[in-house]
């Protein structure tokens, strides 16, 4: 509250060109989202280079919101955060009159990045809902990964004093890799265009395997507690197999009921 008289400081420039004799060749849309446990958020900037490679990027629009009230998972969120960059690009294309190259979409959230690429694995209803509005209006090659620090919407979710958001955010500048050449910017971890799932289906089948039945666990108990303590049966379980399958009788089975130990380390 007591920043808020300097908000006075913070400028905007409100003309996207730097000057009259400033002329593009080339315009491109980069949206940039990004979520934490307390709100999420997606900014865009407008990126223009002329002919002989001088480049500028301007801030355009910018949206934060608080996280919802009912508790709800950091993926779950950034997935969320996803769907309004691209809410967001829709937004600007109808209201900006240039002549726009195919938009760039970058989270820091591999996790989101993943579900895009994957069109074979079934979903989450929640998860489900969101990503057919994120392909409508993108294609997943459209998406890149870019760190945290890298990331201006983070700021958003983190939160700025007045004296940085007007002096040194790069909320409104720009992060600064966008002033470079493409072959400067932040490299994804992801393959770009298989899928990592299909590519695990293909190298190595009980991997696969294995994903399948760990999902169908998760999905069977509706609370973490009764998930946990199922998945320390199965390692009591696993340690017996092991055991007869070793013939390792020295071994001590634990017996009794499940301790809290037993129940931290099930989680983990």
């Amino acid at each position: 509250m007591h920043e808020l008289e300097r908000l006075h400081d913070v400028r905007v420039p409100r003309c996207v060109k730097p000057s009259q004799n400033f002329t593009a060749c080339r315009c491109q849309l980069h949206h940039f989202c990004d979520a934490s446990a307390r709100g999420y958020a997606a900014v865009s900037y407008l990126r223009m280079e002329t002919g002989c490679g001088q480049i500028y990027c301007v801030f355009l629009i910018g949206k934060a919101q608080v996280a919802p009230l009912k508790v709800c998972t950091i993926p779950r969120m950034e997935l969320t955060a996803a769907v309004l960059a691209a809410q967001l690009d829709q937004l600007i294309k109808r209201e900006l009159p240039l002549d726009l190259s195919e938009p760039v979409f970058w989270s820091d959230s591999t996790a989101v990045l993943q579900s895009l690429q994957n069109s074979h694995k079934r979903f989450p209803v929640f998860v489900a809902n969101r990503l057919p509005k994120i392909e409508d209006c993108s294609k997943p090659s459209q998406w890149r990964f870019v760190n945290s620090k890298a990331n201006p919407a983070d700021e958003a979710t983190r939160g700025l004093s007045v004296k940085k958001l007007a002096h040194s955010s790069q909320w409104l500048t720009c992060p600064q890799f966008l002033w470079q050449v493409e072959k400067h910017w932040p490299k994804s971890p992801l393959p770009s265009k298989e899928n990592p799932f299909v590519c695990s289906k293909i190298v190595n089948k009980q991997v696969v395997a294995s994903d399948e039945a760990t999902d169908r666990l998760i999905q069977r108990f509706s609370s973490l507690y009764r998930l946990k303590k199922a998945t320390s049966w199965l390692l009591r379980y696993k340690l017996f197999l092991l055991r007869k399958l070793k013939r390792r009788l020295d071994t001590q089975l634990p017996k009794g009921e499940l301790s809290v130990t037993k129940l931290q380390f099930a989680e983990r």
